[in-house]
C-alpha cells in the first residue's frame, strides 16, 4: 500500500512538472523555424561583424561602450551569448531562437521558485509561473532574437532576488555574494533593472527583520553597480537627453493612457502588436481619466497592503512599480518613435501574476479556491492559445510588419520595413515600391524616397528616379549618399548646372570622395573651363591614390 502511494505521488509530481513544460513547448517550439527580422536582428546580430567569431578584437568591441553597431544599450553579457552561439554553431537563427525558448523555460521555473517563497502553495505558485510563461505579452521577448536581453536580464534578476531573499532570511554571506554577482550580470545584460536595489529593504520587511547599520552598508554595492551602469549608458548616443521640459511633460500626460492599454492587454481584452507607435496617441483623442485612476488605484492598494501587512500584495505591487520605472522614463524622455513595447513588461509582470495567484492562498473556503483555480486555469489556457498565434507573427520580417500594418494601416514604420524586406531580402521591386510609396504618403522620409529612386532607376524610369532623389535630398540635405545619387541623376539628364552645384556641395559633405571631383572636372571641361577642370581632375587623382 505504501509503495502504491509513493508511486502515485511520483506520478503526480511528474505530471505537475511535465504538463507545464509540454504546454510551453507547444506554444513556443515553432520559433526554431523562424528567421532573423530586419528589426535590429540583422543589424545587431546576424550582420554584426563583432559577433561572427570568437576573437580578442570582438571581445574588446563588446566590452567597449559604443563600439557595437547601432548600440543603444550597453549589454555586454547579451552580446557575449550571441558570440558564443555563433562561434560554436555558426550564425543560425534557429539556434538563437531555441536558446531564447530555453531561457524562457528556465525563467518560468525561477518564477515558480520565487512564488513558492511568497505564496507557500504549489498550485498557486504553478499558476503564477504558467501565467508568466504563457501570457501573450511575454511573446516578444521570446520570439524575437533581440529579446534575448530581456530574457537574460530576467534570469539573473530572478536569481538575484532569490539569493537576496535567502540572505534576508538567514544572513548567509554566500547568498549575499551570489546576489551581488547575479545583480551585476543582470544590469549588464540589460540596464533596465538598475532600479531593483530599491526592493532590498522590502525583503527585510517581509521577514520581519530590522535593518541594521551593516545592512545599509551591504545595500551600497548594489547602488554603486546601478550608478556605474547608468553612467555608461548615458554616454551612448541614443541616450543623450536634454529635450525641453515642456515636451517631456507633454509625453508624461500619455503615461496613464499607456497604462490603460496595458491593463486591457493583460486582461486579454486587446491583442498585443509588435509596434506601438507614439503617433497613435499624439492627437490627444486617447487621453482619458481612466488610465490615471488605474495608476492611482494601484498605488493606493500598495499603500493599504503595506499598512495592513498584506505582504504578498505589497511585494507584488512594489516589484511591478519599481521595475516599470525605466519604461516610464523611456516613454517620457527618450523620444523614440514607439511609445511602449511588450518586452518592457517581461519582468515587471511577475509582480502582477504574484498578486493574481495570491488570491488562491487568501481564500479560506475550499469551494472558492476550486472556482478561482478553475478560472485562472481557463484564463491561462486561453492566454496560451492567444500566445501561440502571437508567436507566429515573428516568423520573419514579412509576417512581423504585415501584422503591424494590418493592425495600424497608417503605420509608416510597418510599410517602410516591408519595403526594405521585399527590396533587400526578396528583390520583389514591385511590392517594395508599393510599400515605400505608402510609407512616404504617411510620413515623407528621405530613405524611403531614396530607395524608391533606386527602384525606379533599376526599372529604367530615369525621370521618376530623379524626382525621388530630389525629394530625398530636400528631406535630408546633409546626406552625402543621397546628394551623390541626385547629382548623378541630374548629370544623366543633361542638367549640368544643377549637377555641378550638387557635386560641388558633395565635395564639402564628403571631401574624401574622388567621384565628386571627377564629375566636377567633366562638367567644367564640357563648359570650356579648362583650368577649373584641371584642378578638379588633380584632386581626383590625388584622392584616388590615397584611397589605394
Amino acid at each position: 500500500m505504501e509503495d502504491m502511494l509513493q508511486m502515485h505521488r511520483s506520478i503526480s509530481k511528474f505530471v505537475l512538472w511535465f504538463l507545464p513544460f509540454l504546454l510551453i513547448s507547444m506554444v513556443y517550439l515553432q520559433v526554431v523555424r523562424f528567421e532573423f527580422t530586419n528589426w535590429d536582428d540583422e543589424s545587431n546580430i546576424s550582420k554584426n561583424p563583432f559577433l561572427q567569431k570568437l576573437s580578442f578584437e570582438n571581445i574588446r568591441a563588446i566590452l567597449s561602450p559604443g563600439d557595437m553597431p547601432g548600440e543603444q544599450l550597453y549589454i555586454p553579457f547579451t552580446y557575449f551569448s550571441y558570440l558564443v552561439e555563433s562561434s560554436i554553431f555558426g550564425m543560425k537563427s534557429s539556434v538563437m531562437h531555441f536558446d531564447n525558448l530555453l531561457l524562457h523555460i528556465i525563467n518560468s521555473m525561477l518564477v515558480f521558485s520565487l512564488a513558492m517563497i511568497f505564496l507557500r502553495n504549489k498550485l498557486a505558485s504553478l499558476l503564477c509561473a504558467l501565467l508568466f510563461a504563457l501570457h501573450p505579452l511575454q511573446v516578444e521577448a521570446v520570439a524575437w532574437c533581440m529579446g534575448r536581453k530581456d530574457l537574460l536580464m530576467a534570469l539573473f534578476s530572478l536569481l538575484f532576488l532569490l539569493k537576496f531573499s535567502d540572505f534576508a532570511a538567514t544572513r548567509s554571506k554566500k547568498a549575499y555574494m551570489l546576489s551581488l554577482v547575479f545583480f551585476f550580470i543582470a544590469v549588464f545584460s540589460k540596464p533596465s533593472v538598475f532600479v531593483l536595489p530599491l526592493l532590498l529593504p522590502a525583503f527585510f520587511w517581509y521577514y520581519d527583520r530590522k535593518i541594521e547599520k551593516e545592512d545599509i552598508i551591504r545595500f551600497l554595492p548594489f547602488f554603486v553597480i546601478s550608478a556605474i551602469a547608468c553612467l555608461i549608458n548615458s554616454k551612448l548616443d541614443m541616450n543623450t537627453f536634454g529635450h525641453e521640459m515642456k515636451f517631456v511633460m507633454f509625453r508624461i500626460v500619455f503615461i496613464p493612457v499607456v497604462a490603460e492599454d496595458w491593463l486591457s492587454r493583460i486582461l486579454l481584452l486587446q491583442d498585443p502588436i509588435a509596434y506601438y507607435s507614439w503617433y497613435d496617441y499624439y492627437d490627444g483623442t486617447r487621453i482619458s481619466i481612466c488610465g490615471l485612476l488605474i495608476l492611482l488605484s494601484f498605488v493606493t492598494v500598495g499603500v493599504f497592503a503595506y499598512i495592513r501587512r498584506l505582504k504578498i500584495v505589497f511585494i507584488g505591487i512594489l516589484l511591478s512599480l519599481v521595475s516599470l520605472l525605466p519604461a516610464a522614463m523611456l516613454v517620457s524622455w527618450s523620444f523614440r518613435d514607439f511609445i511602449t513595447a511588450d518586452r518592457y513588461g517581461y519582468f515587471p509582470m511577475i509582480g502582477i501574476f504574484l498578486i493574481t495567484a495570491s488570491a488562491l492562498t487568501a481564500t479560506p473556503r475550499k469551494h472558492l479556491k476550486l472556482i478561482l483555480a478553475s478560472a485562472l486555469s481557463a484564463f491561462t489556457i486561453f492566454a496560451a492559445w492567444k500566445s501561440y498565434h502571437q508567436v507566429g507573427i515573428w516568423r520573419n520580417s514579412e509576417t512581423l510588419w504585415s501584422s503591424v500594418a494590418k493592425a495600424r494601416p497608417d503605420s509608416f514604420i510597418a510599410h517602410y520595413n516591408l519595403g526594405n524586406y521585399y527590396f533587400k531580402a526578396k528583390y520583389d521591386l514591385k511590392s517594395a515600391e508599393s510599400h515605400y510609396r505608402k510609407a512616404n504618403w504617411i510620413t515623407p522620409d528621405s530613405d524611403a524616397w531614396f530607395n524608391t529612386g533606386i527602384i525606379c532607376e533599376l526599372t529604367d524610369r530615369k525621370e521618376e528616379s530623379a524626382i525621388c532623389y530630389s525629394r530625398a535630398f530636400v528631406l535630408n540635405p546633409g546626406s552625402a549618399y543621397v546628394l551623390k545619387k541626385f547629382a548623378l541623376a541630374c548629370y544623366a539628364r543633361g542638367e549640368l548646372e544643377k549637377a555641378l552645384r550638387c557635386f560641388l556641395r558633395l565635395t564639402e559633405l564628403a571631401p574624401d570622395s574622388p567621384d565628386a571631383y571627377l564629375y566636377c572636372a567633366r562638367i567644367f571641361d564640357m563648359k570650356g573651363q579648362k583650368e577649373m577642370a584641371a584642378q578638379a581632375f588633380m584632386c581626383y587623382e590625388k584622392l584616388k591614390k590615397q584611397n589605394k
